[in-house]
């Protein structure tokens, strides 16, 4: 998925697309879906210069998906409040994932493309927040509305999750903790480093009734193979 999303996202780029709408394969869009993201990204009331935006989410039964809520803070890193804009239908957010995110040409130009190394797992939330470090903006659009058609409406949880997401997982908690050592510093990239080598798996013994070993083993390798995992930033 990842090395598809930065390939996706050149690609528009080189054909000078104003705007990239990157979603997963499963993502079924609303009728109005581009519209409102589109609507809100030409929006004259707004000053700053946006980066993303993203969609309201929704599993099968219209609940929000658990797995492509945004992240808000009270604060967006520029001090603006979260609903500073509201009564347009629009919320200051610091990342999302990639199932519905419509991308500015400014800020591939400015950040590059994601990380095709990570395979799958983080890219999103990497890419996105790279792109608010940037000093640009992201937004959260309610109307737009897509639906993520996965099997149930869950989100990922090592201690619940069967044998199946084992995978997944070798490269998600390596892809994370590269985050952290990037944007943190070593200090607290060690101190993830040994709490995904010693605690967490203990804890997996206390939780999990099923599959203890294999994903003991799965977060012990991903920890090792963090330390040597330096994918490197491709730009347009």
């Amino acid at each position: 998925g990842s090395h598809g999303f930065a390939e996706g996202i050149k690609q528009a780029y080189r054909q000078q697309a104003d705007w990239i709408w990157v979603m997963d394969d499963d993502t079924i869009p609303g009728t109005d879906a581009l519209r409102d993201l589109l609507s809100a990204a030409g929006n004259q009331t707004i000053k700053e210069e946006i980066g993303f935006l993203c969609s309201r989410v929704e599993w099968t039964d219209g609940s929000p998906h658990y797995m492509n809520i945004p992240h808000i803070g009270i604060f967006n890193r520029q001090g603006k409040p979260f609903n500073q804009y509201d009564n347009l239908g629009a919320l200051h957010i610091g990342s999302c994932s990639f199932v519905s995110v419509l991308v500015s040409a400014k800020a591939v130009k400015q950040c590059g493309l994601p990380y095709r190394e990570f395979f799958i797992w983080g890219d999103d939330m990497e890419y996105t927040e790279r792109i608010i470090r940037a000093g640009l903006i992201g937004f959260y659009i309610p109307a737009s509305v897509v639906l993520h058609k996965t099997a149930s409406n869950y989100s990922a949880n090592i201690f619940t999750d069967d044998d199946k997401s084992l995978w997944k997982y070798r490269y998600g908690i390596r892809n994370s903790l590269f985050v952290v050592r990037q944007q943190k510093g070593l200090v607290s990239y060690t101190g993830k480093l040994l709490k995904h080598l010693a605690v967490i798996p203990f804890k997996l013994l206390k939780k999990r009734s099923t599959h203890r070993s294999a994903f003991i083993r799965t977060v012990w390798v991903a920890a090792w193979n963090s330390i040597f995992f330096h994918p490197q930033k491709e730009m347009v």
